[in-house]
């Protein structure tokens, strides 16, 4: 088809043939379509015309707008056609009518015949194979569908609708790879915070039972002072006759006494000082010991706590032996 509106002469000899005026073997021959190059063109639309349409072997044209704008029974069976289109009448009839409104007469307004186009069926034309893309610009294809008309910006927005779900997409996948690292973060702070109860209470029941064994140790180890002195200061206020204390006697005693007393005390600021068991720690005041002098404080200690029948012997070494050390710890 060229490109621009065709001229009288530049397609060629176009033989148009009434069909009241075939015989009737060539109008059978025309509606079989044994004659190749024909085709049904209708310039006059009534009953007989749209019969000749249906029978046509091929596509029919009109030269007016009733069987292709009007009448949908006979879809398909036209191709297109050059006429006046509806809108070209509406929009004509609107400027008339604008002049009358602007006061001129009827009478003035100039009879003239309406513009034509070229107008091209797009379903029929889809429907017999006819390329759209070689169609001239001149021809104005009507009953584009929506989706066929913004074929290319539809496109565009699937293209634009793709990229935008691929990138919600990628985010979400992100947001899901942070919400698990998140979660796995969070199990083992959860672990390692069960864990750490878990040494905790450990912990705590060993620190009951150093609690228990201490107090047990205690209460065993307070004794041992107590007896000693109970026992030197029984040994001070006897008055039996015969055993009658020499004065190095007593200044022993009394300095056994008051070594045990000392002890005693610091056994007891052990037991009330919780906040050292809490700890488990406790204050030491460590000096220079001679081991020696005590062993010996111990031996006479406890030789008068001896029961009958038991001497308790001492054996120390001539060269004394000295350590740094807490003394009444070590004792």
């Amino acid at each position: 088809m060229p490109e621009s509106p065709p001229k009288p002469g530049d397609l060629g000899q176009v033989i148009f043939t009434p069909f009241r005026l075939l015989s009737n073997a060539s109008l059978l021959a025309n509606l079989a379509g044994i004659n190749g190059k024909t085709t049904y063109l209708d310039v006059k639309y009534d009953h007989t015309s749209e019969a000749m349409c249906l029978l046509s072997r091929y596509p029919s044209f009109s030269a007016h707008n009733e069987p292709i704008q009007y009448n949908t029974s006979l879809k398909n069976r036209y191709i297109g056609g050059y006429m006046t289109s509806l809108e070209t009448q509406a929009q004509e009839q609107a400027q008339m009518a604008a002049e009358v409104l602007k006061g001129k007469s009827v009478s003035q307004l100039p009879i003239k015949e309406s513009a034509k186009e070229y107008l091209l069926i797009w379903e029929s034309a889809k429907t017999w194979g006819l390329p759209l893309k070689q169609i001239p610009p001149y021809v104005r294809i009507i009953g584009i569908p929506f989706y066929e008309r913004h074929a290319t910006a539809m496109n565009w927005l699937l293209v634009i609708a793709f990229i935008a779900i691929v990138i919600v997409a990628i985010s979400l996948g992100k947001m899901y790879v942070r919400e698990e690292k998140y979660k796995r973060k969070a199990q083992e702070d959860l672990i390692r915070q069960n864990k750490m109860l878990e040494i905790a209470l450990e912990k705590a029941k060993e620190s009951d039972y150093m609690k228990s064994a201490f107090f047990a140790n205690m209460s065993h180890e307070i004794r041992t002072p107590l007896n000693a002195i109970v026992g030197f200061s029984n040994l001070l206020n006897t008055s039996d006759a015969g055993t009658e204390l020499e004065k190095e006697e007593r200044t022993q005693f009394l300095e056994l006494i008051n070594t045990n007393s000392e002890l005693l005390l610091n056994l007891i600021n052990d037991i009330l000082d919780l906040s050292r068991i809490e700890s488990g720690r406790m204050s030491f005041v460590f000096t220079d010991q001679d081991l020696t002098e005590l062993i010996k404080d111990i031996y006479n200690t406890y030789q008068m706590m001896m029961p009958a029948g038991v001497k308790l012997l001492i054996e120390t070494p001539e060269k004394p032996v000295s350590i740094y050390t807490d003394k009444h710890r070590l004792m």
